[in-house]
């Protein structure tokens, strides 16, 4: 693949994701786009007629950065788009004792490109927090009556905008706790997540663990809250939701939305955002293929997995 052909493709893929879900929607804190843009020298090594491998990974670390390198018949990834942007902030010095830096140095000597979506992704009007309510409420009778942003970006108005977060009402009328985690549990192929009652429940919750799954059937919900990652910021405060499901929360976060008579469902963090990267692989085909781009192979990060073990 000549140096040519591979900015064009590059090219290509930026513009299928802006399409799908625009980087302008992100955080103004974040960092989204394409934060390590290759030289493209490396491309003319690469043999003819060679696909654009674009790996796809939740986070970058050296085991993911070590299957890129060879993740295309031993060749390497053109492209990794990670959801969580390396870097994050400013570097001072690009030494292989600085996690980030190696990140780069690595992306430099395969090189590939490396994109981070992030809270564009985040944002986006059927993204991450969209599939992550709509995953939920797929295994609960009646599904969703509405859908909004729990806090929504400047200037939206209406469903199925762009902001921060998802609150969805039950059109099926409640549901319990437990249905619930169940949904979650399901949706995102995991076998636990943690669960705070609100404290009227606190009786329930020190009598032991069979007292708790109890009361979990007992508990109605007729309305979900999400936010992927780590929702405190967003969802603190909200009173529109009788449960929030997000990945992870301070411990005073927990105790506030307690008090305020809601209940939490913990997934850890990236245990609700990794699932989406097939869907935003199927969309991009789908994509490119309309636009009549061809000629890229994209792959799953085999190595990218939560950091947390539940032992």
């Amino acid at each position: 693949m000549s140096t040519a052909a591979a900015s064009s493709k590059l090219s290509a893929l930026m513009r299928a994701l802006d399409a799908e879900m625009p980087f302008s929607g992100a955080a103004s804190w974040d960092n989204v786009g394409m934060l390590i843009e290759p030289s493209g020298a490396q491309s003319a090594s690469m043999p003819p007629g060679s696909s654009f491998g674009v790996v796809f990974t939740n986070d970058i670390t050296d085991a993911v950065l070590r299957s890129a390198a060879t993740a295309f018949g031993g060749q390497p990834a053109r492209a990794i788009v990670s959801y969580h942007p390396t870097p994050f902030s400013a570097l001072k010095k690009f030494s292989q004792s600085v996690p980030a830096a190696r990140a780069v140095l690595s992306c430099a000597a395969m090189g590939a490109a490396l994109i981070s979506p992030h809270t564009a992704w985040d944002a986006a009007p059927n993204g991450l927090n969209d599939w992550l309510l709509g995953g939920i409420a797929s295994g609960l009778a009646g599904g969703l009556s509405s859908v909004t942003p729990v806090k929504r970006a400047a200037g939206e108005s209406g469903e199925r905008g762009a902001g921060d977060g998802r609150v969805g009402v039950l059109s099926g009328g409640p549901v319990t706790l437990a249905d619930v985690v169940a949904a979650v549990k399901a949706h995102l192929a995991i076998e636990t997540v943690q669960v705070a009652l609100p404290s009227a429940s606190v009786a329930a919750t020190v009598a032991g663990a069979a007292a708790v799954a109890e009361h979990l059937r007992t508990v109605p919900v007729n309305s979900i809250a999400v936010c992927a990652g780590s929702g405190g910021g967003v969802l603190a405060g909200f009173s529109g939701a009788d449960v929030w499901v997000t990945g992870e929360m301070s411990h005073h976060e927990v105790l506030a939305a307690a008090a305020a008579g809601v209940s939490v469902i913990l997934t850890q963090h990236s245990r609700c955002e990794r699932g989406f990267l097939p869907v935003v692989i199927e969309r991009l085909r789908a994509r490119l293929g309309r636009d009549d781009v061809s000629g890229f192979s994209f792959a799953l990060a085999p190595l990218d997995a939560d950091p947390l073990r539940t032992l």
